[in-house]
């Protein structure tokens, strides 16, 4: 994600959604999701991975 915004090759909505889906969504279930049990952390984690995939395929390729 680094270099593909350092080299200008994404786009503005494609940042976006890597920075939510990639950094901004994991991190904040890592702090606030203290009292989670395992299975949901991995049911999170793997929503999170599918809105990533859903975001890629509507985006399309550039």
């Amino acid at each position: 994600m680094v270099t593909g915004v350092a080299s200008h090759g994404s786009d503005l909505p494609r940042t976006i959604s890597r920075v939510t889906t990639g950094i901004a969504a994991p991190l904040l279930l890592g702090l606030l999701a203290t009292a989670v049990s395992g299975r949901m952390l991995v049911v999170y984690l793997a929503l999170i991975v599918l809105a990533h995939l859903w975001f890629e395929r509507r985006l399309g390729p550039r």
